[in-house]
């Protein structure tokens, strides 16, 4: 019988897809019994071609130990990304453990083996948790997913994402779930669109996993022919079955050859000077290669004293001194970038994929791989690369947007023939005339400094022609020319104000309707601006906060200028003057929270004691701002921050551990130290490390036998070192780097402690929410509160319905208000935002509800009636992924509705039920 999987004319095909299209054949009629298929050839050659063996691996759930996004980001160790809202209770399998216990090996994304570490601190390799979960269990919940029309459409557009659930079926067989693993392939296939696309995208899983693995290799030793070597035997195994075939082989080319040091010539024949070879090989060292990302967004950094050097910050990084080296030297390292876009010498870390200029390379693997519904081919960077991102903010107005790569190199190779001669002040003019709003603003800030008075008219003019293009205009260009020109653009605000004033009048002669809003739009970007063109300092415009004749938000920009020409003690000085005038909490407790972001030089030095007396009404002032902090705990942070630096990481630490607990330390903390008291005589953060073992033993038995209320009673009463020891066994994603786990009883107790829910002000006709009184805040409770908001939300009625737990062991509070549209988004600017982003895909006015978590903006949506059917497919989807992160936000809340992660924190959830109102079409009369 003719065999696929030897070399024949199928190896055309690839040997491994033709393999695996043989041993699915069985599925082309899709009406055959379950019980007489078999695909175990097709999962064993998953495995001949390189799927890692689960045989004898425990699944779980791999939990990272710090996990630096919030609820709402997506899991770093989902094993099915692209279904938006489904996850498995587990998502790795564990594979091995080391024998003290300090690590573990695990199976992640179906394909990757990966060890990962049980200690928190270390910084070699990632650490994270395992937590046993039964296999048959998410077994149920995939195979219900298939009644679910989102996921099921998921699955039949997308071949990345059946790809999973083959790969995931291989791994069911070989556990013992042979049934069970062919009835995921059948339902896989039979709703795919192209079967075997879905075998393709299996094999580019395979293949690509085992291909960044070598990757991975080469970017720790730079092993380049190792890795070449690693790279053709990969590309030999999958053919042509892997999308990236051809691509991978070019990449192994590249590395077989790669030159031990750089071989560059410049434009004039000579070799890099000695100095631009030391640059070189430093931008190999770049442990931070994103930092290439940012340049894509940087305005052109060639003028002299140009604020981009100035901000890229001092980093012991040698690869981010090489960058500031390159950038620094302005134009004269122009020509050493121009020979480096020739250059593919490959450097040991990925290219950053955002705004790339691509190469012919990228774009045939890119176009492979996204007709799969995955993810870019990942590739080495290259000197190329490098030069490409400095290079591209270079041309004035280019861009780059579907540019390649050989495309580009010619374009920026005219503009240095171009530029080179040009002076600082005629490539200034170039910018501000033909560049886009980046160029512009470093054009204006140059011309603002060393321009000439018809420079001023010039620039004058085109910023009022863009500002008065739209009332709703970015004044941001204005304010960069005002700062830098400061009185003497008097003449120029003036004509702004005039301008402002003509084209109100005719607004309202007219009876415009959004009168009011332009009214408050220019009101609010006038007084700002004005503030750059007077003679008032920072205590003069301070002074105008104080007596409310002015607000901080119109004036924050200028008013940070004025108070950074001003030494770093004196700034502190005049804020806290200020603050302790304003009797409106929260614009007192905003501005508190700004002294955080003074400048200040590494070498400044304070006195604590010199301000002591300026701290104390606020380290005396009890209010509450919400979410369990006052003025006086979120003064003492500030204050422990500005004059102890070096010690903000153990005040983090300590402040995520003991929360609201830790408040009379940290108060006492920072008293003492505004007294003068320094070093070791100042009362110290308290550890587990202050908790016997025989205390351990002896407070584990006695909480483990307490019942639920008893428990909460008697954790308030621990030692704070012993309340941080307790709450530190129970898993949390952001406080887990900090535990010291006793053993799992324990932590099962301290996680089913749960909290209440009571009852504030609810207004009449929201009856359904009177039935949550005392009940227990889960998830559940969550799905009530949202179909009672979706319920209540319609054309005519906004509200904001609000779910708060102060701090600690405290219950959920529930409140309603209800109040008209305009109301509401005044309630909350950031509702604005919402709106904003929601009525750009909606035909038609439309309520929906808007949820913020802990006031972090409104990210989440949730819509009761959408009509999809007319919509665009890029509409319909946006709205569609809206609800899906809301859903994924909704399936990770049980870790804040429980102990230990809230013990320390407050917590809050906004449901905001609003309408959408689209612009009108604008509409001619006939003549």
């Amino acid at each position: 019988m003719f065999n696929p999987c030897i070399p024949t004319r199928f190896a055309v095909l690839g040997r491994a897809r033709a393999c695996l299209l043989l041993s699915f054949s069985l599925m082309a009629g899709l009406g055959a019994p379950l019980s007489g298929q078999d695909f175990s050839a097709a999962f064993e050659n998953f495995r001949k071609l390189g799927l890692p063996d689960t045989k004898g691996a425990e699944y779980g759930t791999v939990s990272p130990a710090a996990n630096a996004n919030y609820y709402g980001a997506q899991d770093p160790y989902s094993q099915f990304p692209g279904f938006y809202d489904f996850k498995t209770k587990g998502n790795a399998w564990r594979i091995a453990q080391s024998e003290e216990n300090e690590s573990f090996h695990v199976i992640l994304f179906q394909t990757r083996e990966q060890e990962l570490s049980l200690n928190p601190k270390n910084e070699e390799t990632p650490s994270a948790s395992f937590k046993p979960v039964k296999l048959e269990q998410d077994w149920k919940l995939l195979r219900a997913r298939f009644e679910d029309e989102n996921f099921l459409s998921n699955l039949e557009s997308n071949p990345s994402n059946a790809a999973d659930l083959i790969l995931f079926a291989a791994h069911l067989d070989r556990r013992g779930m042979g049934a069970e693993a062919t009835e995921l392939v059948q339902k896989v296939l039979s709703h795919s669109d192209n079967p075997e696309s879905t075998i393709t995208a299996t094999i580019g899983k395979l293949a690509t996993s085992q291909y960044r693995t070598a990757l991975r290799e080469a970017y720790e030793d730079s092993d380049w022919k190792t890795f070449s070597e690693q790279v053709v035997a990969i590309a030999s195994r999958f053919g042509r079955g892997w999308p990236a075939e051809a691509g991978a082989r070019r990449l192994a080319e590249i590395a077989a050859k790669q030159a031990s040091e750089t071989s560059l010539t410049l434009a004039n024949g000579e070799p890099p000077s000695p100095e631009q070879q030391q640059l070189l090989a430093q931008l190999a060292k770049l442990e931070n290669p994103q930092i290439l990302q940012s340049f894509t967004y940087y305005a052109p950094w060639i003028l002299p004293g140009n604020p981009i050097v100035e901000q890229m910050q001092e980093s012991p990084d040698p690869g981010m001194e090489a960058l500031r080296g390159l950038i620094g030297s302005g134009k004269e390292s122009i020509p050493l970038l121009l020979a480096m876009l020739e250059d593919e010498t490959f450097l040991p870390f990925a290219t950053p994929q955002a705004d790339h200029i691509a190469t012919a390379l990228d774009q045939q693997v890119s176009e492979a791989y996204q007709s799969l519904g995955q993810s870019d081919f990942q590739r080495p960077a290259t000197y190329s690369d490098v030069a490409t991102f400095l290079l591209a903010t270079l041309v004035p107005g280019l861009e780059t947007y579907d540019l390649a790569r050989e495309e580009f190199t010619p374009i920026v190779a005219d503009w240095w023939e171009e530029a080179k001669d040009q002076s600082p002040l005629e490539m200034a003019r170039t910018y501000f005339r033909e560049g886009g709003d980046g160029q512009a603003q470093v054009g204006i800030q140059y011309l603002s400094e060393h321009g000439t008075e018809e420079d001023f008219a010039k620039v004058e003019d085109q910023l009022i022609d863009q500002a008065f293009s739209s009332p709703w205009a970015d004044f941001s260009l204005i304010q960069g020319y005002l700062s830098a020109r400061g009185e003497s653009a008097a003449p120029f605000f003036q004509r702004i104000k005039k301008e402002s004033g003509e084209l109100l009048a005719e607004m309202k002669e007219r009876k415009d309707e959004e009168l009011e809003s332009y009214q408050d739009n220019f009101d609010r970007n006038l007084k700002n601006l004005e503030a750059y063109v007077s003679n008032e300092g920072a205590e003069e415009i301070l002074a105008k906060i104080a007596d409310g004749d002015t607000e901080f938000y119109e004036v924050q920009e200028v008013l940070f200028e004025k108070l950074a020409e001003l030494p770093f003690e004196e700034q502190i000085r005049l804020m806290l003057t200020t603050i302790a005038q304003i009797e409106e909490v929260e614009t007192k407790s905003s501005l508190l929270g700004y002294l955080s972001y003074l400048e200040r030089s590494e070498d400044t030095e304070l006195d604590p004691k010199a301000h002591e007396s300026l701290w104390k009404p606020f380290l005396d002032d009890t209010t509450d701002i919400g979410n369990g902090n006052t003025i006086q705990l979120n003064a003492a942070w500030i204050a422990e921050n500005l004059y102890a630096p070096e010690a903000a990481e153990e005040l983090s630490v300590f402040w995520r551990s003991a929360g609201e607990f830790g408040s009379e330390l940290l108060l006492d903390r920072i008293r003492k130290r505004l007294a003068g008291v320094s070093g070791d005589e100042l009362p110290r953060y308290p550890s587990t490390d202050d908790v016997s073992e025989d205390r351990r033993k002896g407070l584990e038995s006695e909480l483990l036998a307490l019942e639920e209320e008893a428990l909460r009673t008697r954790l308030n009463e621990l030692t704070l070192a012993e309340r941080i020891w307790a709450v530190g066994t129970a898993r949390s994603p952001q406080t887990e780097e900090d535990s010291d786990s006793t053993g799992q009883p324990l932590q099962e107790a301290i996680e089913k402690l749960q909290f209440t829910l009571t009852l504030g002000e609810i207004p009449d006709g929201w009856n359904e929410l009177r039935a949550l009184e005392d009940q227990v805040m889960s998830k559940e409770a969550f799905d009530a509160l949202l179909e009672a908001a979706l319920s209540h939300v319609s054309t005519e009625k906004s509200f904001l319905l609000e779910l708060s737990r102060e701090s600690g062991f405290s219950p959920f509070h529930l409140s309603v208000k209800e109040m008209d549209l305009d109301a509401l988004l005044k309630e909350d600017e950031s509702l604005l935002m919402a709106t904003n982003t929601v009525y750009q895909f909606l035909e038609k006015e439309a309520p929906f509800v808007a949820l913020s978590f802990n006031k972090r903006g409104y990210g989440n949506y949730w819509f009761p009636e959408m009509e999809t059917d007319s919509m665009e497919d890029y509409a319909r989807r946006s709205l569609e992924q809206m609800e899906a992160r809301g859903k994924q936000v909704r399936d990770s809340l049980d870790q804040w509705f429980q102990a230990p992660l809230g013990f320390p924190r407050g917590f809050s959830i906004s449901f905001a039920g609003l309408t959408s109102l689209p612009p009108e079409e604008e509409t001619s009369e006939e003549p």
